[in-house]
């Protein structure tokens, strides 16, 4: 958008040499989790294995804003529930129960307040995602702040693929170099993988091994 306002004298979008018009695009970005990897026990439906994806989503989704924002500038927004916001039935911020994504803590009551600042959305993210380790079964040493031992088939340390070009090049990578920033205070290991070919990612969902991992549907 910058360069093409710059191509004007009146520096808008429309002007002496080029009109331009921007059009939504029937589709969205995200970073999924693999509930069939990220569990406890065996059960991948069991309230333990989704307190541990919560965990890891309430984390990541905290730096949404300021990723998206960076990367894109004017040219997207984000989104909080799984439809594209061309669709006549994605949700709108004025509906009755509307939510931002992952924003209750592990006993239902909201994380953020609107008084917050950047800063202390992302402590209170990082809090609460402690709450919904302990209940995942998770091993927490008050003493240090740390996570000290995982449940039966769960870890410590997990993988997201992010297909980046290996240069770091993708919208979501901001969203997971913070994640893993903010995870690796209280003992939790985001390994980026950031294949210079995408092919790493598409084979291992194929295969359906991948941990977390970044795309986008359409």
């Amino acid at each position: 958008f910058e360069m093409l306002r710059s191509f004007n004298s009146n520096g808008e979008l429309v002007g002496d040499c080029v009109t331009t018009y921007s059009v939504a695009n029937l589709g969205y970005g995200y970073i999924g989790i693999n509930a069939d990897t990220v569990l406890v026990g065996e059960d991948p439906a069991s309230e333990a294995s989704k307190n541990l994806r919560k965990a890891l989503a309430t984390v990541l989704s905290v730096y949404r804003d300021v990723a998206i924002d960076s990367y894109y500038g004017d040219a997207a927004a984000v989104i909080n529930y799984p439809i594209s916001s061309t669709s006549w039935a994605a949700p709108q911020a004025t509906d009755e129960g509307y939510k931002v994504a992952f924003s209750v803590d592990v006993d239902g009551n909201d994380i953020y307040t609107a008084d917050m600042d950047a800063q202390a959305k992302y402590a209170a993210a990082l809090e609460a995602s402690k709450g919904f380790f302990k209940a995942a079964g998770y091993t927490f040493d008050e003493a240090t702040g740390m996570l000290t031992a995982a449940p039966e088939g769960a870890k410590l340390s997990y993988e997201v693929i992010i297909p980046a070009d290996g240069i770091g090049d993708h919208p979501s990578f901001a969203i997971v170099t913070d994640a893993k920033n903010a995870l690796a205070k209280i003992g939790i290991e985001l390994k980026i993988n950031d294949p210079a070919d995408s092919n790493v990612l598409w084979d291992s969902m194929d295969a359906g091994v991948q941990e977390l991992w970044a795309a986008a549907w359409g």
